[in-house]
């Protein structure tokens, strides 16, 4: 069944199919979640594609998805912050980010993720 959902996965990847499910890997330490998804990372980013450190906030979260194909953090097992949630369902469901561009004026810009 997971051999299953990592292809149905990695299908709506490629096809951008909306909504994209969140691919969690789950087992005891030692048991190859970090070295699966850097596998999958550098599948479809090549030599630059990694695991990454839970953000810091939501805005380089948002950064993060808006600028990478595939986003994967790694060690995920502490305590998370309120705004982790909608943020990662966001990221599932499609959505984009609308910010102010600049602190002097009022100018904003949009970002689909």
């Amino acid at each position: 069944m997971q051999n299953d959902m990592l292809i149905n996965w990695l299908i709506s990847c490629l096809l951008q199919i909306k909504p994209l499910p969140i691919l969690l890997f789950y087992g005891n330490k030692s048991s190859g979640k970090t070295l699966t998804s850097k596998a999958i990372m550098k599948l479809f980013m090549g030599e630059i594609g990694n695991v990454s450190i839970f953000p810091n906030d939501k805005r380089s979260m948002m950064s993060c998805i808006t600028e990478s194909f595939v986003y994967s953090i790694d060690n995920l097992d502490s305590k998370i912050p309120p705004w982790f949630a909608d943020t990662l369902t966001m990221a599932s469901t499609g959505g984009s980010i609308t910010e102010r561009a600049l602190f002097t004026n009022s100018e904003t810009y949009r970002k689909d993720i």
